[in-house]
């Protein structure tokens, strides 16, 4: 059992996606006294400091004013940490692997009193392309070593010790690497760098972003010598168990709504409520319900369903995704969520979605709304040219990240379900 007491800086702007899965990695770590967190939050607009105090209430929320660098917020956050005496960094959309992973951080600094400062192994998740997964086989490897001349660090998930920190702040003027130059003074000052292995986070977009309209024949044979599916493994079965979903079920009356699936599903961090459709104003029964206002006739489902999210936002309750269905067509499946929850996390989705395709010719009414226009510039063309359309169901059944709805980003990438 570590007993020193360790603080923690997160740095976030709109991180609403990761900031959750973040925390309630950071919670269940076994071995040390539990962490003292400070946030430090450059004006997020999705809701990340609401979803971070959910989750971790005592959590220290700091403003970040002015032009962004790194090194300025780091201080800024670990001058907060009062009385600790091992400081970590970690980004909010890195998430701690195993529960044992801030024990595995602190322990070379314990053991080595020359080691100035220690960082982990970042491992890609499933979703992740193959040119970050290259990135980060590359610069991770399997092995720890300790570093006498080589100043790279990375402050993504890294840890220092908070004596080492005060005659040796991070570099307030650099846009960037202010971790590699930090690395390089506490070197030239007689201290040793450390690189931990044993210790890994998921960085789902890598170190250098890259988007997946970048494509590199290289990376796809690098990642194949990745060897960690049990860790990565790990983080996905993590993600399904801590996510929080609210159902939103779209019915006229409360016949496809049963009490078996209705409490199953309404436990842990998810709740249920279920909306009445159009031309009726309320549902009478025992279930969590809303009454329906007279402005939702002129909302896109989009809008209703982002009104609906803020509205909880407002009275402290957040949630990872939103599940839409229709219940006069379909009953409440908890196995299909659990499906679509496994997708978004393999696949990165933002969205997953039930969808009917056709390949057909389509025509469409021209902006002035006076004729139809085809959608294909050739007619009649043979079933293997013709356009590819897939036609969205969303009452059958639709996951969102919560974040899109709260942000109003219309979700980019796409899982259908066909």
């Amino acid at each position: 059992m570590i007993k020193e007491k360790i603080g923690v800086v997160i740095r976030t702007k709109n991180e609403g996606r990761w900031i959750a899965y973040c925390l309630k990695a950071l919670a269940e770590q076994e071995g040390v006294v539990l962490p003292t967190v400070v946030l430090v939050d450059c004006k997020s607009e999705d809701s990340t400091v609401e979803r971070a105090r959910q989750v971790w209430p005592s959590i220290k929320v700091l403003t970040y004013e002015g032009e962004y660098f790194p090194g300025k917020s780091i201080n800024q956050g670990m001058d907060a940490l009062a009385g600790c005496e091992y400081l970590v960094v970690l980004s909010a959309h890195c998430v701690p692997v195993g529960k044992n992973w801030l024990h595995e951080m602190v322990k070379p600094l314990l053991n080595d009193p020359k080691i100035a400062g220690s960082y982990c192994r970042q491992l890609p998740t499933t979703a992740s392309n193959y040119e970050n997964y290259r990135d980060l086989v590359n610069c991770f490897s399997e092995e720890s070593r300790v570093q006498r001349k080589d100043s790279f660090f990375h402050n993504a998930a890294s840890v220092i010790r908070k004596e080492v920190w005060r005659s040796n702040k991070f570099d307030e003027s650099l846009k960037h690497i202010e971790d590699r130059y930090w690395a390089r003074e506490v070197l030239s000052n007689g201290w040793l760098i450390h690189y931990n292995s044993d210790a890994s986070v998921v960085h789902e977009h890598g170190l250098n972003q890259h988007d997946d309209e970048y494509r590199s024949f290289r990376g796809k044979g690098v990642a194949s010598l990745l060897d960690s599916s049990a860790l990565i493994d790990y983080w996905h079965d993590f993600a399904e168990r801590v996510s929080d979903t609210l159902v939103i079920g779209l019915c006229s009356d409360l016949k496809n709504v049963h009490d078996d699936s209705y409490h199953e599903l309404n436990t842990d961090g998810n709740q249920i409520v279920l909306i009445p459709k159009r031309g009726t104003e309320e549902l009478v029964g025992h279930y969590r319900s809303m009454k329906r206002k007279v402005d939702w006739d002129d909302l896109s489902l989009y809008d209703l369903l982002s009104r609906i999210v803020k509205d909880f936002a407002a009275q402290g309750d957040l949630f990872d995704y939103v599940y839409f269905v229709d219940l006069d067509k379909n009953c409440l499946s908890e196995s299909k969520i659990k499906d679509y929850l496994s997708a978004s996390l393999s696949y990165g989705a933002d969205m997953c979605v039930k969808v009917t395709s056709y390949k057909e010719d389509f025509f469409m009414l021209d902006s002035g709304e006076q004729s139809w226009v085809p959608l294909s510039s050739k007619l009649m063309d043979t079933y293997e040219n013709k356009p590819h359309f897939k036609k969205a169901r969303y009452g059958d059944g639709t996951l969102i990240r919560s974040v899109n709805l709260i942000s109003g980003i219309i979700p980019k990438d796409v899982f259908f379900d066909e």
